[in-house]
């Protein structure tokens, strides 16, 4: 029986082997399949009442064939290793990322088109040397019109042309990099490669392999992303700048990216311009000619409110409006001659005077195209777009007209648009002093209206000009409408920019208002308050992002609008100011207001004094929770360089010892984890647990007033003969008319040596006891490891 039964078992496991074989092998073959399906040429699919024979004829996907299985795994393992980045050198690292480029050699277009293997092929072009880059440029060659349209094929080109572009401006200023000659493989004829050109000369060619697919590639999903990369390469622009990265990618685009790789990224003290060859600055306005010509006004109409036509159309005028100021006195000594060729052929009008023609002065009659165009686009959502755009680089005298006939007159009703408000924030940044003064004037009836919706960024930019302006005045209106729309709604400042769900405090505060509102007949403003229950989780963050954005610019004008933030601060209850430095809500933009309202000064003396006991009351579960919150551990990091006794700051010192004493009392848990880790070594806390006297000397040294103290020699000064001196008061008895009693100046000076040699005494003996104390903790550690052993 139990023969039987071990037969039974041992037959049960080889079925159960098998099954799982069979299972793995059809799991390779759907994986398999699906590589296939992805890699398959997209046919044209042909509309309705369209000839499908005449479709299949067009344009058809070039296919660059899979990669086999040993192939693929070679490469996973590859991108695995180049991940981790796990070299011992980075010359193991560049031998390795050689050996992978030869293994690829004649495979690239596989693996750029390759859904497994494009991101090794991105990693690849991060970690490449500038021949490395052209050989990649010479293996795609031919083929740039189907990569750049391809989904994964897109993404690598547009990594080799952000990649290169620096090395364009090297080449340019004569800083060739030296590298290592490398054995010149041979071609599958026998012939060997050509010489490899200057990356000038490589753009160009592909340039003009794209040329002729420049409006369809405007249009395309995956070409025009590539197109507004290489534009942007061509013309000299950064790459990194927050402004162009909205145009150049999408917010949800996979960002590639190795430790240690050239070029990865810009400095913020690099020039947000590039030196390129004169070519280049040809070559756009070429390509900037001949889209103009391929589209009409009807086309054009489309493309600019067309989702994927837009953002390159944005592009197209930024760097329209940029070549022709650069050659607008050379425009002017020829402006006779373009009239004549104008008048024979037809006039070659720039993107911007095809937008608006006749600007500044067609702006005026509602019926023409300029003002037709911006009344049909500031409204749209995708429009609205160029026209910030237009706004922001047009020339000052259409910016003047735009302000004239569409801004100015029309402030109160462009403020109830979401949409409009972001042309007129655009505006607000160039206007003049006198025209934003009567902007805000205009503005300020609207304010309950935006506060209501949410509409945070344009107060804050209202703020923001006005600071830059020296408009006071128009700061105190702003701020008392402002004031007077949060107590009509009974919500205090901060707790209405902030979104803080006020508990028990502010409810009879409402409740009275309310009735107050009622009696009147007035309306309640809490009404048009959007309920947070209908919110979804987007539209939440970014209200409250936007709303403590507005609360971090008023505390950082400072005066009349950052007492009134620090004020309604104090009023904030524990549980508010807990949930404000904890909320993750607009990825924790609570606590970074908190933290730089921390940091400034308050014309309140008890301002960070009462903040700081509300946020660590009760102590023990507080301080803990807040250094070990993502969001929170800012707070208790600011409160670290808050200063006991400085002009607007009073935070008492002993409650600086008591802070850091709690934390002390929680080490180990302050270690576990990275925000406690900063937390204890902002506020020094293994100073304070292994030498308190130099923690206390540093808490003070924060203080400005102290330092400077500390740093300056003490000043004695002499006092005359009749002035009493401690310990003299017999001598202050006898009167100023006994004279004789006062010390001579020789004996003034050797009272005085003498104390400097006592004072130099006492600190060398305080030195020698510090040094026999520590001699002695070295002996009996010794001790103890020689007890230990």
């Amino acid at each position: 029986m139990a023969k039987r039964k071990a037969e039974k078992e041992h037959r049960g496991r080889k079925r159960r082997k098998l099954a799982e074989q069979q299972q793995k092998e059809e799991a390779k073959k759907q994986e398999r399949q699906e590589q296939a399906d992805l890699d398959i040429p997209h046919e044209d699919i042909p509309l309705d009442g369209e000839d499908a024979g005449k479709a299949g004829q067009q344009d058809t996907r070039e296919f660059f064939g899979t990669l086999s299985d040993e192939e693929q795994e070679y490469f996973r393992r590859a991108d695995e290793m180049l991940e981790l980045s796990d070299f011992p050198s980075p010359d193991e690292r560049a031998v390795f990322i050689a050996n992978v480029f030869k293994e690829a050699a004649g495979k690239e277009l596989k693996l750029a088109s390759s859904q497994s293997c494009s991101r090794l092929m991105e990693r690849l072009i991060l970690l490449s040397t500038t021949r490395q880059k052209k050989r990649l440029f010479d293996a795609f060659a031919d083929h740039f019109p189907t990569l750049v349209t391809h989904r994964f094929g897109s993404h690598c080109c547009e990594q080799l042309f952000s990649q290169s572009a620096p090395i364009v401006s090297s080449e340019l200023a004569g800083e060739v990099e030296e590298e290592e000659p490398e054995e010149e493989p041979e071609q599958a004829d026998g012939e060997p490669k050509k010489p490899l050109l200057s990356m000038e000369e490589i753009f160009l060619l592909v340039l003009d392999e794209l040329e002729e697919h420049l409006t369809y590639l405007m249009t395309d999903t995956f070409g025009s992303h590539s197109l507004r990369v290489l534009l942007t390469v061509l013309a000299g622009r950064s790459l990194d700048q927050v402004s162009m990265k909205s145009l150049l990618q999408s917010k949800n685009k996979e960002r590639i990216s190795v430790p240690g790789a050239q070029f990865t990224t810009q400095t913020e003290d690099s020039p947000q311009t590039m030196p390129v060859p004169s070519s280049f600055g040809l070559a756009v306005q070429k390509i900037i000619n001949d889209t103009l010509s391929s589209l009409d006004s009807t086309m054009l109409a489309v493309m600019v409110k067309h989702p994927t036509g837009n953002p390159i159309m944005q592009l197209l005028l930024e760097l329209d409006i940029a070549l022709n100021t650069k050659n607008k006195n050379r425009k002017k000594a020829s402006e006779a001659a373009d009239e004549a060729q104008a008048g024979e052929g037809g006039s070659s009008m720039t993107l911007l005077e095809r937008l608006l023609p006749g600007a500044p002065a067609s702006l005026g009659d509602e019926k023409s195209e300029a003002s037709r165009f911006v009344s049909g686009t500031i409204y749209d959502p995708i429009g609205s777009r160029l026209l910030e755009t237009l706004v922001t680089h047009c020339p000052g005298k259409i910016f003047k007209g735009l302000y004239a006939h569409v801004f100015g007159p029309r402030v109160e009703t462009l403020l109830r648009n979401e949409t409009a408000t972001y042309c007129l924030m655009r505006a607000l940044n160039r206007l003049s002093k006198e025209d934003l003064a009567d902007t805000v004037q205009k503005s300020l009836s609207k304010v309950e209206l935006l506060l209501s919706r949410g509409r945070f960024s344009i107060l804050a930019t209202l703020f923001e000009r006005c600071d830059a302006r020296e408009l006071g005045d128009s700061i105190n209106a702003l701020l008392k409408a402002v004031a007077d729309a949060c107590n009509a709604a009974g919500i205090s400042l901060v707790r209405r920019l902030c979104y803080l769900q006020s508990e028990g405090g502010g409810e009879k505060k409402d409740c009275k208002k309310k009735d107050k509102k009622n009696k009147k007949g007035e309306t309640d403003a809490a009404q048009l308050v959007e309920p947070e229950e209908k919110m979804t989780p987007k539209r939440k963050d970014d209200l409250v992002r936007n709303g403590c954005k507005l609360a971090t610019t008023l505390i950082s004008i400072g005066g009349a609008p950052a007492q009134a933030i620090q004020g309604s601060l104090l009023f904030l209850s524990p549980e508010e100011l807990d949930q404000l430095a904890t909320s993750t809500a607009g990825g924790g933009a609570g606590s970074k207001f908190l933290a730089a309202a921390i940091g400034k000064p308050a014309s309140n003396p008890v301002f960070h004094k009462v903040l700081a006991s509300s946020l660590t009351s009760p102590p023990q579960q507080r301080v803990l929770a807040l250094a070990l919150s993502e969001q929170g551990h800012r707070v208790l990091n600011a409160l670290a360089l808050v200063p006991s006794k400085a002009p607007g700051f009073a935070l008492p010192f002993f409650m600086r010892q008591s802070l850091v004493a709690q934390l002390a009392s929680h080490e180990s848990e302050l270690r576990a984890s990275w925000t406690g880790r900063k937390v204890w070594h902002a506020w020094k806390g293994d100073l304070w647990a292994h030498r308190p006297a130099d923690w206390i000397q540093w808490a003070k040294e924060v203080e400005p007033e102290d330092k400077r103290r500390a740093r300056a020699p003490e000043v004695r000064v002499k006092k005359a003969p009749w002035a009493p001196r401690e310990g003299d008061e017999a001598k202050e008895d006898e009167g100023p008319d006994n004279q004789d009693t006062a010390a001579p100046a020789d004996e003034v000076t050797k009272k005085k040596e003498k104390r400097d040699k006592k004072e130099k005494k006492e600190k060398k003996e305080r030195k020698s006891e510090k040094k026999e104390e520590k001699k002695r903790k070295e002996k009996k550690t010794k001790e103890d490891v020689d007890m230990v052993v």
